[in-house]
């Protein structure tokens, strides 16, 4: 009986350990969950790094999408396949000409004084890019400072993408389709699906409203754990590595 009783725990211990495994796919019925428990998204000290303000713009706006209640979802999950990361950016026309420039020169130029290959991010310098990517986020976090406060140089905005390496059911959506472009303006915290210009349906490092209506100043990404915690890093997949612990090859994370 006692055997038995220690086979039970045993096996109960790898269930329970195999549920815990972070998929890194927060889905709709992850949210409905959440919420169902009294839950509500949430961000840790990892994330400090992106003001409140904007903190607000991401929740809200991952709210809006992953709404259970929407008949025609804009995304089916925060992951690497559907939805991870927005650009910031000022509405045009606007005097923030050169802070993109400096945000990337100044990323390069961590790499190369600390010597990492940030280009190819390896689990051999993995903590390497972390360090450069932490220090990154207090320069982020200055340029974010400075969107919020210079109203004369930049209407704040951050437009989404959904449906990244992934199709609805519906069939596949043409880059600019309004369902796969989310535009959340830092002055009503709205998501609004949104229809882009036929020039570009992103942000260019261009001050023309009638091609480009906003302003590219930098890409963040982000991913939601299975507790409803907002992780959110400086970059697109690549620097998601950071999040995961492991190297993001292509839109597929290692188990």
């Amino acid at each position: 009986m006692k055997a038995a009783s220690v086979l039970f725990t045993f096996l109960f211990s790898l269930t329970a350990s195999a549920q815990d495994v972070e998929d890194w796919d927060f889905t709709r019925a992850d949210y409905q969950a959440l919420l169902s428990r009294g839950g509500q998204l949430r961000f840790k000290a990892d994330s400090d790094w992106l003001t409140p303000e904007f903190q607000k713009n991401l929740k809200v706006t991952i709210e809006h999408v992953l709404n259970p209640q929407a008949a025609l979802p804009s995304a089916y999950s925060v992951s690497l396949t559907d939805f991870y990361h927005g650009h910031l950016g000022c509405v045009t026309p606007s005097r923030v000409r050169g802070w993109a420039f400096y945000e990337e020169t100044v990323y390069q130029k961590l790499c190369e004084d600390m010597k990492v290959d940030c280009k190819a991010i390896t689990q051999e310098n993995l903590s390497d890019v972390i360090r450069v990517l932490k220090a990154m986020e207090e320069v982020n976090h200055r340029i974010l400072v400075r969107a919020l406060n210079s109203p004369l140089d930049c209407t704040p905005v951050v437009m989404y993408h959904t449906f990244e390496a992934s199709d609805p059911t519906e069939g596949k959506l043409d880059n600019r389709d309004p369902r796969r472009n989310i535009l959340t303006l830092q002055s009503n915290l709205k998501p609004t699906n949104y229809l882009p210009p036929p020039a570009n349906y992103q942000f260019e490092l261009e001050d023309d409203p009638k091609v480009h209506p906003f302003y590219h100043l930098l890409t963040f990404a982000f991913l939601v754990d299975k507790d409803g915690v907002i992780h959110v890093t400086r970059g697109s997949t690549p620097q998601l590595s950071k999040v995961v612990g492991k190297v993001i090859k292509g839109f597929s994370i290692p188990q």
